[in-house]
């Protein structure tokens, strides 16, 4: 009177579809985070970099009028 009950265990296709998914919008998400902060640095980045070439032009004008007699 042996009974053989086979028990399968696992995720059905429903189960991984439902995984797949909400992976790839948790992934999709931090991506656009990513995104979103990279352009932001990028654009900190140029502006640090156009102001400190302000600087340096200014500083060379100041030095340049300064040569020329102009102290004012």
């Amino acid at each position: 009177m042996g009974t053989n009950k086979s028990f399968q265990s696992g995720f059905t296709i429903t189960e991984l579809l439902i995984t797949i998914a909400l992976s790839l919008s948790i992934v999709g998400s931090v991506l656009i985070g990513y995104m979103a902060t990279y352009t932001s640095s990028m654009d900190t980045l140029a502006a640090s970099k156009m102001n400190q070439d302000i600087n340096a032009v200014m500083g060379l004008m100041i030095s340049e009028l300064r040569r020329a007699g102009y102290s004012g």
